[in-house]
């Protein structure tokens, strides 16, 4: 490059701006400007596909999702930073846990590998999740419905005095929350009291019997449902978020001690219930506890290999919930714990031939409790 001056300079000496726009292309501070950016193919064609039917323009509903995703980011992650910085908000407490996970659904799920590039591809994928990820959210939305439906009004209660009715209410109510991810799902119920473990145990006795209701529903409709429930210490990381040894105690009571489709209890839950139904109540809050309790200890049961189980086709489910929703159900679970051991036998699969032996032996030796 030269270093020297230029010697033909066409600038002219004067230029005449009397005709100019001032700030024709300046850009305030809150316009939207959307710039370029590249993408791939496939993630191109699927959002192009979403802005068509939303109808709106592919930059602008990019633009939404990455704002969402960024604000959600944002958040959670301040939250995340106030708890390391102030430890008043650490607050360990017992949760009861529960841990759901739908067995037999990885080989499908290996086969969502890529996004759809065309309507044959579309309808496979559909397919594969309405088999896989729509079972558990089915369930999940099952075990939501039935842990509500538990404290529904009933007719006799609607006749009551409004401020008997409040009375009952308080006595009655529980709280929930629920997670999922993949094809498991978790349930938590929240252990401090204030009512002498009224609301607590309302949460624990709806919890095993939504419990035992989806289980039930689940084998009918051929789905092998595996879980752990158990109470330990954890505490509340976000939102709906729970950290602690209690996640660790349902998930080893699914993976390590459950092994055929059944619902494995702790020890803690176990000894948590005895302690309410031990306390002295002052309240008709505490009554309602020790009740409350009672009936819970009445849902578990000591399985074959000495493990303690939710006893989801007991006569405590039975009294709880009456005959009439479930009779029905019952030979269908029967025929898919058969087939699918006959199924297994006949694979060679002599591991998981004896699992659903054990389903079949239980199905079988509670059906008569449910067939009057």
């Amino acid at each position: 490059m030269k270093n020297q001056p230029i010697e033909n300079d066409d600038m002219p000496d004067e230029i005449d701006f009397s005709g100019g726009s001032r700030g024709l292309h300046h850009i305030p501070p809150q316009a939207k400007v959307f710039l370029p950016a590249s993408i791939e193919r496939s993630v191109w064609e699927y959002f192009s596909g979403k802005a068509e039917q939303k109808g709106m323009g592919l930059s602008e509903l990019l633009t939404e999702v990455l704002k969402r995703d960024t604000n959600d980011h944002q958040s959670r992650t301040s939250n995340l930073k106030r708890l390391l910085q102030s430890k008043e908000d650490w607050q360990l407490q017992y949760y009861l846990v529960l841990f759901f996970d739908l067995l037999g659904q990885r080989a499908q799920l290996r086969q969502l590998t890529a996004l759809p590039t065309d309507e044959e591809a579309e309808r496979q994928v559909i397919s594969v999740l309405r088999a896989t990820v729509g079972r558990v959210i089915k369930l999940r939305v099952g075990f939501e419905s039935f842990f509500e439906a538990i404290s529904t009004e009933t007719e006799l209660s609607r006749d009551l005095e409004t401020s008997q009715r409040e009375l009952l209410r308080q006595h009655t109510q529980a709280k929930m929350m629920s997670i999922g991810f993949s094809d498991s799902f978790l349930v938590f119920v929240p252990l401090s009291t204030t009512d002498e473990n009224c609301t607590q145990i309302n949460g624990v006795r709806r919890s095993l019997l939504a419990a035992g209701s989806i289980m039930t529903i689940a084998l009918s409709e051929g789905i092998a449902l595996r879980g752990g429930i158990d109470v330990g210490l954890g505490m509340e990381l976000l939102e709906g978020e729970i950290y602690g040894p209690c996640l660790e105690r349902a998930y080893y009571l699914e993976t390590q001690q459950a092994d055929y489709p059944r619902i494995s209890v702790g020890d803690e839950l176990l000894q948590y219930l005895s302690g309410v139904e031990a306390q002295r109540p002052m309240t008709t809050f505490g009554k309602c506890a020790v009740a409350g309790a009672r009936q819970c200890s009445s849902l578990v049961f000591e399985d074959w290999d000495g493990t303690h189980a939710l006893d989801y086709l007991g006569t405590g489910l039975r009294e709880a919930i009456g005959a009439s929703l479930f009779s029905p159900l019952i030979p269908k679970a029967i025929i898919f714990a058969e087939s699918e051991k006959q199924k297994w036998a006949s694979a060679g699969d002599t591991k998981l031939a004896q699992r659903f032996d054990r389903l079949n032996s239980y199905l079988t030796s509670r059906a008569d409790l449910w067939s009057h």
